[in-house]
Parts: structure tokens; C-alpha cells; sequence
């Protein structure tokens, strides 16, 4: 079976993504093993990992978002 990608273009995907040097190491592992359902799982995993943080971060947006709504309808309440 022809693989598209290099042993290099993973790796540096796997950078891209966030991943540490250790999970960096499993995934080479099963990629290199061909282990197709573990790299799925892998995979799957830190795009849930990735996607909590995108959630935490945009809860962040809310409340600051909420914070300057707060402040410029208390300022223009004290205009009047």
C-alpha cells in the first residue's frame, strides 16, 4: 500500500497540532506499525482535547464580551 504522507509531513503535523514529544513517539509508532484504529483513536482524542480548550476559550470571549456591554450600558445610563 503507497502512504501520501512522509514520516516527516506526520511529524510536523503532529507539531502543528500541539502534540508533545512523548504522544509525538506513540503516534510514530503506530504510524510506522500501520496501526490504523490506534492512530484513529489518537487522533480523536486530541481533536477532543483541542476542541474542550476551543470552548474554554470562547466562554472567556463571552464573559469579557459581557464585561464591555456592562461597562458601556452603565456609562450610558450615567449620561442621562
Amino acid at each position: 500500500m503507497y502512504s501520501y504522507l512522509s514520516t516527516n509531513d506526520v511529524e510536523t503535523n503532529l507539531i502543528d497540532i500541539g502534540c508533545t514529544q512523548e504522544q509525538i513517539k506513540d503516534f510514530m509508532h503506530y504510524f510506522q506499525e500501520k496501526k490504523r484504529k490506534e492512530m484513529y483513536q489518537f487522533l480523536k482524542l486530541h481533536r477532543c482535547k483541542l476542541l474542550k480548550t476551543v470552548h474554554q476559550e470562547q466562554m472567556k470571549i463571552d464573559y469579557l464580551d459581557y464585561l464591555v456591554y456592562m461597562l458601556k450600558k452603565e456609562e450610558s445610563e450615567n449620561e442621562c
